[in-house]
């Protein structure tokens, strides 16, 4: 292996024969110090002094390193105009030792904080340390962006939120915030101590919720809480069980929205599975407002999922509100929300089921098809269904639908799903409406 002097291109048969050259011939050290400054042209050279570095760009590079002197009256005007040098030229610069004694005081010196060479230490790999002041990624955050964000951080402010926020505002002049990382969110929670992660005011989430709900009662007529049930707490009504969990919201805005839009009109409401570890369900009541857009009136978590929870739900919002009034209901396809509905605030003209939740039950089922020529089967069964959803006249829709269940009855193949479809859907009222929309 040779090595070769970056300067008058000499070979070398060993490094120590490099090293004794370059000292000799060129004043030039390339030991292994505490603190090297390095020739980004010449990758053997490394320089103790960078007054040595800067002699050797200027004489074999033709760079020449201006020194400029700017005063300043204290240190908080220094700072300031650091901070916006900063800014401007996308680097950031860093005290590496304390305060150093001169004839007239002090001296602070400040580097790059991208200076410097990479040294790697025994078998453990890592990638080479960048040179360049401008490249965003190694640049540490403003301090004024980490107060702000230790600010948000601590209000209860997610943290997805403030990197959507940051993500939005980016513009063609590239700022380090604007490359901001779950991580910096994390440096910054432990630097300023801050416990509250993505809202959870304690790391137990049950005593979390526990805080938040009785923070929500300074709000005063505000509080969103109308009902809360912790678990290992005995129900002063009997209904729950000490084991069940319940916590129902709904602000004074979704009140007034509640009472304008379900009276006469639309209501709906929706089971969510699966939104965190423990299993609750997510119970969300909607109206569609004036634009056609639905409007969610009351949510409720709970652990429970049957007529007894949504019968607690409906009668505290009638405590709330009063008795809804509405000319439909729209729920999934099981009857629990229904009944809990009617024996609460009394029956409803029409009843509607979600079109999402009859064709996803469609697709589970449509398995009970079977025979030789299933998928075939299973195909045109499927299409036959969405022809009949989007049927907007009442005769043509019955006639066909009477057509459709002999059809399944009448093949051995399809006489399984047959059965499940009449009775899932065959014996309800009005099953148009629940077809078409």
């Amino acid at each position: 292996m040779e090595f070769n002097c970056d300067i008058c291109k000499s070979q070398f048969s060993t490094k120590f024969t490099l090293t004794r050259h370059l000292k000799n011939k060129h004043d030039v050290t390339n030991e292994v110090k505490r603190k090297l400054s390095k020739c980004i042209s010449c990758p053997n050279l490394t320089f103790s002094k960078k007054v040595l570095l800067i002699n050797h760009l200027n004489d074999h590079h033709g760079t020449c390193i201006e020194k400029e002197i700017i005063n300043f009256l204290n240190v908080s005007e220094f700072n300031n105009w650091l901070k916006e040098y900063e800014s401007n030229n996308k680097c950031e610069y860093v005290l590496q030792t304390g305060k150093k004694k001169s004839k007239d005081g002090h001296r602070s010196y400040y580097e790059c904080g991208r200076t410097g060479v990479h040294k790697e230490i025994d078998s453990f790999k890592r990638s080479i340390k960048s040179q360049g002041k401008s490249e965003l990624q190694h640049i540490s955050l403003p301090i004024t962006k980490k107060h702000e964000i230790a600010a948000k951080l601590s209000q209860g402010v997610t943290m997805e939120r403030i990197l959507d926020d940051f993500r939005g505002n980016i513009g063609s002049n590239l700022k380090r915030e604007d490359l901001i990382t779950r991580a910096d969110l994390h440096n910054i929670k432990q630097k300023y101590n801050i416990t509250m992660q993505d809202g959870q005011l304690h790391k137990n989430d049950a005593t979390s919720v526990d805080i938040w709900v009785e923070q929500m009662k300074q709000e005063g007529e505000n509080n969103p809480v109308i009902y809360y049930k912790k678990q290992g707490e005995v129900d002063v009504n009997n209904i729950l069980d000490l084991k069940d969990f319940c916590i129902i919201l709904m602000d004074p805005s979704q009140m007034h929205m509640l009472k304008q839009f379900g009276n006469g009109k639309i209501v709906c409401i929706d089971g969510t599975h699966g939104l965190n570890a423990y299993d609750f369900e997510l119970v969300t009541l909607l109206v569609v407002d004036d634009f056609g857009s639905g409007f969610p009136c009351c949510f409720m978590f709970t652990n429970l999922k049957d007529t007894k929870i949504y019968t607690v739900m409906f009668s505290t919002i009638k405590d709330k509100v009063g008795i809804i009034n509405p000319d439909t209901f729209m729920i999934d396809i099981v009857e629990t929300f229904y009944s809990a509905w009617e024996n609460t605030m009394g029956s409803v003209p029409h009843r509607l089921l979600c079109s999402w939740h009859v064709d996803r039950a469609w697709r589970q089922n449509i398995c009970k098809i079977t025979g030789p020529t299933r998928k075939e089967k299973q195909g045109t069964i499927y299409k036959s269904l969405k022809v009949l959803q989007s049927m907007c006249d009442e005769n043509e829709f019955n006639n066909a639908l009477k057509e459709f269940n002999q059809e399944l009855m009448n093949d051995p193949d399809t006489k399984d799903f047959g059965i499940y479809f009449d009775r899932m859907y065959g014996n309800r009222l009005l099953c148009k409406n629940l077809i078409k929309y």
